[in-house]
């Protein structure tokens, strides 16, 4: 297999593992040098000679006897490369399962993805990384290697351009951008990184301290399952999981999804101007996610400007399923009151409703919509009780059929508060882009009664998002495409696709302990790994490690305040 170790940025928090074997002739030493000097080191004296500051991690250097087999010869150099690899990434491994495995009568051809996957189902435990030298010999053959926390590989040289692959750990200079945190939520943290495979730059979303409760590790569960079960230009989906390491030190997970440059809330508190028409084009998008995920019976719980990416184009993405799950049709089922950020938290959430439905998400996105409008949160109160009067101040006191759902200590608060009438005309001086069809639409949507407001069918069928469909489809989506040699655009016959299959979440029913979800994860996120693409895994050479390994979720005193105990 002709392939070069893919050059990575200094910065990178992510590495690939490769190594190059040759085919023909005698080979007596293997080596691991800079990418500035791939000629391989020719004795174990050059190690001192190498030049200052050069990142120079390890030598295997093989004594082999002229009589030796040449099938011999290069199974014995794998093992030595297999050995010299997984000390330097601090695990150990049962160097006996690869011997047969190593053969290159029988696996010359294999593909250097299958061969990695192969040998990470023999690593068993890590190694002591204070170990700064080992040595393994043989009739045949002996090693040397050098290795320290502070000289991580980060270097492999093709040793030959005729060879068959098994992975090492490579790192290379360029120009990249360097990687850096872009968002901490309650639940995880995400990473700007450069995807070595491609150059492309890429989300990396940490999820640590997964394993804490029962609660915490089923819900990293559904949300991983519901990003790989996603497929919908306005939802986003997990691109790639990196590898787990062995199930006794699984507690972090690791995955990739496309870059975003900005999200809704940052565009709405910047100078950036907002027409009309992005207002349209963003809100028509918003809508044909939640589409998308309420076609699934999914309904998201936390649909704020904050989880909606943007990127420099203005396509959107829905994102942050960690309190997403599927409807619940059995009304006599209790579901958690601690969902949505307090600001675009439902009237019925808010009123101690023990059970609701998708319309909480629709009510988020009208607070979306009025804030788009207005350049400001619609409802931003202190605690919930006060976030349930400013909601009154503006649409009048519910009645009593408006809060079937709530408990009945919130409706004698309502009641003892009086009568309120609405006062909708406010919406009109959000801005000059609150026209009657917008200030129409966004009273649909901030309707108290949950069974009354407005469904998403019915809202991307409103005439206020016609030209934003028009925009959208003219030039933003992928669905849309317009021929090279005509020029012209041939429309997708389904402008607002629905998924083709409900999430199924039978899973969960049986996890009832920490430990079954972690063995199922573990399994689950094992069986996504593509084989057709070389994997990742964190680099901790990388001069962005500390500070990721260190990066944390958000504390909680950052998060939104817990709903009102009316009870």
């Amino acid at each position: 297999m002709n392939q070069n170790p893919v050059a990575l940025t200094p910065d990178l928090s992510l590495f690939m593992v490769r190594a190059n074997i040759p085919k023909k002739g005698l080979i007596k030493q293997a080596t691991t040098t800079p990418v500035y000097d791939p000629a391989p080191l020719q004795n174990l004296e050059e190690v001192h000679d190498h030049p200052k500051g050069a990142d120079f991690v390890g030598i295997a250097f093989v004594e082999i006897r002229e009589d030796e087999p040449k099938y011999k010869i290069q199974q014995q150099l794998q093992l030595l490369l297999i050995d010299l690899v997984v000390h330097l990434k601090g695990i150990q491994h049962s160097r006996g399962d690869l011997e047969d495995e190593c053969d290159p009568r029988r696996k010359s051809e294999v593909l250097a993805e299958a061969w990695y996957l192969l040998l990470k189902k023999r690593l068993e435990m890590r190694r002591d990384p204070r170990v700064i030298a080992k040595k393994y010999t043989s009739s045949a053959t002996s090693l040397y290697h050098h290795a320290s926390p502070s000289f991580l590989p980060s270097f492999l040289s093709s040793m030959s351009n005729n060879s068959w692959s098994l992975f090492f750990l490579a790192h290379g200079s360029g120009d990249y951008q360097p990687d850096r945190p872009i968002g901490y939520g309650a639940f995880g943290v995400v990473w700007s990184v450069t995807d070595p495979r491609d150059g492309k730059r890429v989300a990396l979303k940490k999820l640590p301290n997964v394993f804490q409760s029962l609660v915490s590790s089923k819900r990293v569960f559904r949300e991983l399952k519901m990003m790989r079960f996603f497929q919908h230009d306005n939802v986003l989906s997990c691109l790639d999981i990196l590898q787990p390491p062995h199930i006794d030190f699984f507690q972090e997970i690791y995955m990739i999804t496309e870059l975003m440059q900005s999200d809704l809330h940052k565009i709405i508190v910047s100078p950036q101007s907002l027409s009309s028409d992005h207002i349209k084009v963003f809100l028509y998008q918003i809508l044909r996610g939640v589409k998308y995920l309420h076609s699934a019976k999914i309904i998201h719980r936390d649909i704020k400007p904050g989880n909606l990416l943007v990127n420099s184009n203005c396509v959107l993405k829905i994102c942050d399923y960690g309190l997403a799950r599927v409807q619940e049709d059995d009304k006599s089922k209790h579901m958690t009151q601690e969902v949505v950020t307090q600001y675009y938290r439902a009237p019925e959430i808010l009123m101690g409703a023990k059970h609701y439905t998708n319309a909480v998400d629709m009510w988020s996105v009208g607070c979306i919509f009025g804030e788009l409008l207005g350049r400001r949160i619609l409802f931003q109160a202190q605690s919930p009780i006060q976030q349930l009067e400013l909601i009154t101040d503006l649409l009048g006191t519910p009645t009593v059929s408006d809060m079937k759902y709530a408990c009945d200590a919130a409706k004698r608060h309502m009641v003892a508060r009086g009568h309120k009438q609405p006062s909708i005309g406010a919406l009109y001086s959000l801005s000059g882009s609150a026209t009657h069809e917008a200030v129409h639409l966004l009273c649909q949507m901030l309707t108290l009664d949950p069974e009354k407001r407005i469904k998403v069918l019915d809202a991307l069928n409103h005439p206020y998002l016609d030209e934003g469909r028009l925009r959208y489809h003219s030039c933003m989506c992928t669905c849309c495409a317009t021929s090279s040699q005509s020029g012209i655009r041939q429309y997708t016959r389904d402008f607002e696709p629905v998924s083709d299959q409900v999430f199924d979440d039978a899973w969960e029913r049986d996890l009832t302990c920490v430990s079954k979800v972690k063995e199922r994860l573990h399994n689950f996120i094992s069986e996504q790994i593509n084989s057709n693409r070389v994997p990742l895994c964190i680099n901790p050479s990388s001069a962005a490690f500390k500070s990721f390994a260190s990066s944390t979720v958000a504390h909680p005193s950052e998060l939104p305040p817990s709903p009102h105990h009316w009870e």
